[in-house]
């Protein structure tokens, strides 16, 4: 191939957003789509990674947890926490190996009117 030639290809059918502008961390757009309204998952690891905050305007570390077979982990925000450990203690590492629903709901956040992820136990 030449240098000046641009290869393309088609789009296949299935082809999403994402699939070009991938992101690290799974958020509620990622489940808006109603067969995905709520998907379960197991909890494969936990990690604290370091994010920036548009609220605090700096770099805050933040307990995100990764499930098995999937590639987007989810950060996890206070009520989030709180729901794991209610569900299965205080340790994190007991976190892992345990079936979780993750849904979308929808709530007023700083304001304004959003959705947010919420951890749910399967029961």
């Amino acid at each position: 191939m030449k240098t000046n030639e641009i290869k393309s290809r088609p789009i296949t059918d299935d082809a999403i957003i994402d699939d070009f502008f991938p992101t690290r961390y799974l958020s509620s757009e990622d489940l808006l789509d109603a067969e995905r309204q709520n998907v379960t998952v197991v909890i494969e690891k936990a990690t604290i990674d370091e994010l920036y905050s548009k609220h605090s305007k700096s770099h805050e570390e933040k307990l995100c947890i990764w499930f098995e077979g999937k590639r987007k982990g989810l950060v996890l925000n206070k009520t989030n926490t709180v729901a794991l450990g209610d569900m299965f203690g205080n340790k994190v590492i007991d976190w892992y190996g345990k079936k979780i629903k993750i849904g979308v709901v929808e709530l007023r956040a700083f304001g304004k009117k959003t959705t947010a992820l919420r951890i749910q136990k399967i029961v």
